[in-house]
């Protein structure tokens, strides 16, 4: 009876394991790791996370905790903080901006722990902190300052938002030029950055 029991669960889990790693890879890995770090989608930044996305994407989560897939990912010349990036889609007055920013902190954790500079310009040309800046998000700014941000790490060339180029700038000319092109920056991030 046992060595029934014992097979039906080795079959159960293979089976589980089998049917997460389908499901991984339908999705390129950079939206997965987006995925994983986000409430699911913007709709969810207003309810809360629907228990479908937020289920999913910790499900998914154990998938870059596996042995070697996370050396896999960086090896692939991905980025999880460019996916952290990615993933910054939640207002401060939305009901998913807690989970949205708890997921994103997993994130930023889970690539300094495993090498990643958190300096890191991504694909879009901005670093995390940029990132925080643009969303006006204070807390964020203030966990990847007391992570070791760089304020005067430079956006990428080519880094462009909503159409307009934010060449080569550190975090306090980067605040100017937002400021300068209407962007809602708040006093409270202004005062942090050029502290």
């Amino acid at each position: 009876m046992k060595k029934i029991l014992f097979i039906s669960m080795v079959f159960l889990l293979l089976l589980a394991l089998t049917i997460s790693f389908l499901f991984v890879r339908q999705f390129p890995k950079h939206e997965l790791a987006t995925f994983t770090a986000s409430v699911g989608n913007p709709d969810d930044c207003k309810v809360g996370g629907s228990v479908k996305f937020l289920g999913v994407g910790s499900a998914l989560w154990w998938y870059f905790n596996l042995p070697g897939v996370t050396e896999s990912f960086l090896a692939e010349g991905n980025s999880f903080l460019s996916s952290g990036f990615q993933a910054l889609i939640c207002k401060k007055d939305q009901a998913g901006y807690e989970e949205n920013h708890r997921r994103i902190k997993r994130l930023i954790n889970h690539a300094l722990k495993h090498g990643e500079d958190i300096n890191h310009v991504g694909e879009k040309g901005f670093t995390m902190l940029h990132g925080a800046i643009i969303q006006s998000d204070v807390k964020l700014a203030e966990f990847l300052l007391a992570n070791g941000a760089n304020p005067s790490t430079l956006s990428d060339k080519d880094a462009v938002w909503y159409g307009v180029t934010y060449s080569r700038l550190d975090a306090e000319h980067f605040i100017k030029a937002l400021r300068e092109n209407n962007w809602p920056v708040d006093d409270e991030m202004v005062s942090l950055i050029m502290r």
